[in-house]
């Protein structure tokens, strides 16, 4: 992994990341140590991984029946996908990820990773705490494919080109890992992924990236520093045409990662 290039890599969240190898696994396109160290992903900063064990995780989901994996960023108001128990659904909203697995097209369980950052400044660290919640049995409908969220995408990605609001978004450039939030890796796209499903992941990917940084700038404690109605009515223009970014580019993101982690 070490030698391709920045450029090709995929920044992703953690569980999206360890769905799209685990299909690779589960096809024969790897072996599970080697899908499981990619899963991981390429670390600027020592990770310790604690909680489920990955590599028996894999091996156990490709002896379920009919396997189907949904990986998941929900957000408030936004838990479609997500099955259940409370906890689970809890803990995935607080992690802002899940990986939901299904078997025969019923549900069997969610897993949730949680991130902590340790050690002193320059000599960081961070350990992922795999947790597993059994789902409750039942149905859930088959999945629907990328097709909807692409156009949507693209769409948003054109207005926001074409709106008078400037954004100092360059999601065609790759993503220094230094700037990766501790919940997200960078990986190689696996042997399964089409060029076409690789490059609009990785688009989505840096978008959503991007667009919740700068929301967390125009937004956090030290937003609203313009003063006077008009530097007010660019800077909610702003926030609202990077929200509708930032939730194109999730959907992208969730639905292209469902459809590559097809087993």
């Amino acid at each position: 992994m070490t030698g391709s290039p920045a450029r090709d890599l995929l920044p992703l969240p953690r569980t999206v990341a360890l769905a799209l190898w685990s299909a690779a696994y589960a096809r024969g396109d790897a072996a599970p140590d080697d899908a499981r160290d990619h899963a991981r992903g390429l670390g600027h900063r020592h990770v310790e991984q604690l909680g489920v064990d990955l590599f028996d995780w894999m091996t156990r989901i490709r002896s379920l029946p009919i396997v189907s994996l949904r990986p998941l960023l929900p957000a408030p108001g936004r838990i479609a996908g997500l099955v259940g128990p409370p906890a689970a659904n809890t803990a995935a909203l607080e992690a802002g990820q899940a990986l939901v697995v299904t078997a025969a097209g019923f549900s069997e369980h969610t897993l949730v990773p949680v991130t902590e950052v340790i050690g002193s400044a320059g000599a960081e660290g961070i350990v992922v705490r795999w947790t597993e919640f059994e789902a409750p049995h039942r149905g859930v409908p088959p999945a629907g494919g990328a097709a909807g969220a692409r156009p949507a995408f693209l769409a948003a990605l054109r207005r926001a080109a074409d709106s008078t609001v400037h954004l100092d978004l360059v999601p065609d450039e790759p993503i220094a890992t230094a700037y990766l939030p501790d919940d997200w890796t960078v990986t190689t796209a696996p042997p399964h992924l089409e060029d076409a499903q690789a490059h609009l992941l990785r688009l989505a990917a840096r978008t959503l990236l991007l667009t919740r940084a700068e929301l967390g700038a125009l937004t956090g404690p030290l937003a609203g520093t313009r003063t006077g109605a008009v530097g007010l009515q660019e800077e909610t223009a702003r926030i609202a045409l990077l929200r509708q970014l930032c939730d194109a580019s999730r959907e992208a993101v969730v639905e292209v990662a469902e459809a590559a982690s097809a087993i």
